[in-house]
């Protein structure tokens, strides 16, 4: 028999994207059976998210190795034009500089990999042959014998270019599946390089995610699907005066009491942005801002994965007084990285719903505190410090995505101590200003903003599943 759309989830914000939106339930009204892929299946949390929601989940093979982990960054060396692709370009020289582990392949490989971009610039046949190498590197019998088991109408993948979902989208296409591709972030097309294997059909955010497909892959515009982002749902469902109440009280803040929440990065984008946490806290404990309180909320990867800075921790807890709160995410202790708890999304909307200003280095809720039309800094200067362009904050300010939003006007940047004041005391003072500019950033981003993109996401798979190619 088989089931009718099995969703890959290989990284926890596809689960926030899949498992904690109405996605699922919705597709079950119309009569559809649903099954996951995923490498925590057989965690207690996940067989009951499988409960819950009535879904099968089968525990993906392990397909990862160094080979796969290097074809993975070669590839973006040999399709992209990595010089001018601020995100690719700053990766590239981290592994110029960066030199760790014993490895001498981890020395050479920068510059070998380099060469061969050169070399495919100049010979696109070359191209065309790593093309037939990698269609049968992305061939895996694991992957078709659980996809024969399964036995899916339609394959979905959240996140494209990890190897194991690449792998099973290539095999379910020479299966004779159908695929798409539904994003589980605003800067997967610009910033992670091409995608191994492209779907048959596009799940897009909003009308720049579909320019950009267009663009990259000269797709046709007749197989996307704009809905909008089925979890950002809960923003507009779910928040309440008396959730944020409880939130703010649970971090020992007054819930009666304006507040500042900064959504952290990881350090390995902005390596001072602690230090500019650090200086809100005692602006506002200084009362520089008024009777002001600060949220900091510390992103997944901040706390779990290969990309924290152990030493941020105690600097965070320090902070902490009766006017500045730490809130961390709800994480799960899981092979799925980043895999937050059902609960943390709720947490999180209504924070950034109750917030005044909404602060970050450019993370996706810099999207989401716009939903709330609430004014949006970035603070996009590394603290008085002498950083590298490559480690430094500030070459997030020219990542493709970012540029773009940013010159929607969604949001204010901040390029030193005294701008960033300045903008928090007029964003407090009047925080209505722009806001037209803001609506329309939220709308090039993310389309319709109502509350029923998981419907539209649902009603989209169902058509989908339902067309001859």
């Amino acid at each position: 028999m088989g089931v009718d759309i099995c969703f890959l989830i290989f990284h926890g914000f596809s689960a926030r994207m899949i498992l904690q939106s109405e996605v699922i339930p919705l597709l079950q009204q119309e009569g559809l059976s649903v099954a996951v892929i995923a490498p925590n299946a057989d965690e207690e949390g996940m067989k009951e998210t499988a409960e819950s929601l009535r879904i099968a989940v089968y525990k993906a093979p392990h397909l990862e190795s160094f080979t796969a982990g290097e074809y993975a960054v070669l590839r973006s060396y040999v399709f992209e034009d990595i010089r001018h692709n601020p995100a690719l370009w700053s990766k590239h020289i981290r592994r110029l500089k960066m030199r760790e582990g014993r490895n001498p392949w981890r020395w050479i490989s920068p510059y070998v990999y380099y060469w061969t971009h050169l070399l495919t610039q100049q010979l696109p046949v070359a191209r065309k042959l790593f093309q037939k190498f990698e269609h049968n590197l992305l061939f895996k019998t694991e992957a078709a014998e659980l996809l024969d088991k399964i036995n899916p109408r339609l394959v979905v993948s959240t996140y494209p270019v990890n190897f194991s979902e690449a792998t099973f989208m290539r095999t379910a296409q020479r299966q004779g599946r159908k695929t798409v591709i539904e994003l589980l972030s605003w800067d997967n097309i610009t910033s992670k390089g091409h995608f191994p294997t492209l779907a048959d059909y596009f799940i897009s955010w909003g009308p720049i995610m579909t320019q950009e497909i267009k663009e990259y892959y000269n797709f046709p515009v007749d197989r996307i699907f704009e809905v909008g982002v089925p979890h950002f749902d809960k923003h507009i469902n779910i928040p309440t005066p008396q959730a944020k109440a409880e939130y703010l009280k649970s971090l020992a803040l007054d819930p009666k009491k304006p507040y500042l929440f900064f959504g952290m990065s990881a350090p390995v984008f902005c390596p001072h942005e602690i230090d500019i946490v650090e200086w809100i806290a005692q602006q506002v404990n200084k009362g520089t801002f008024g009777d002001v309180q600060f949220v900091v909320r510390l992103h997944p990867q901040n706390v779990q994965g290969y990309l924290p800075d152990n030493t941020w921790l105690p600097r965070l807890e320090k902070m902490r007084s009766e006017r500045v709160a730490v809130d961390y995410p709800i994480l799960e202790q899981s092979q799925l990285l980043w895999n937050m708890h059902r609960y943390d999304l709720v947490k999180l909307v209504n924070l950034i719903a109750g917030c005044a200003v909404s602060l970050n280095s450019g993370s996706t809720l810099a999207v989401e505190s716009l939903i709330h039309n609430r004014p949006v800094i970035l603070t996009y200067f590394d603290a008085g410090f002498d950083v590298p362009w490559y480690k430094s904050i500030i070459r997030g300010a020219n990542y493709i995505h970012m540029r773009k939003f940013i010159e929607l006007g969604g949001a204010k940047v901040a390029h030193s101590f005294d701008e960033l004041k300045l903008q928090i005391q007029d964003a407090l003072t009047n925080p209505s200003l722009e806001d037209d500019k803001r609506a329309y950033a939220l709308s090039q981003e993310c389309g319709i903003c109502d509350g029923k993109a998981s419907s539209r996401a649902a009603k989209a798979l169902v058509k989908i599943r339902g067309r001859n190619f």
